[in-house]
């Protein structure tokens, strides 16, 4: 399905980056709390993994994962613009 090439996509990527997105998922912690944990400047080694990470969890639910990166402050701007583009 749509969603289930976007989540393998953001997954192959992810773990290109040595992130593995499923484990961090799978500690059900806050989007604020993961956000937290890589950073919430604009500089990319925090900000692309963020988006990776938003983009997985919410695969199936854009608006909740827009409202969660607006929520996660820091720079949310520029990953809401790319988050929006799913």
């Amino acid at each position: 399905t749509h969603t289930h090439t976007h989540t393998h996509t953001h997954t192959h990527k992810a773990k290109g980056m040595g992130l593995d997105l499923e484990a961090v998922a799978r500690k059900n912690l806050a989007d604020e709390d993961v956000v937290g944990s890589f950073g919430r400047a604009c500089y990319i080694d925090s900000s692309f993994p963020v988006i990776l990470y938003l983009a997985y969890q919410h695969a199936n639910d854009l608006e909740s994962g827009l409202i969660a990166n607006a929520n996660s402050g820091g720079e949310n701007c520029h990953r809401y613009s790319s988050l929006s583009c799913e």
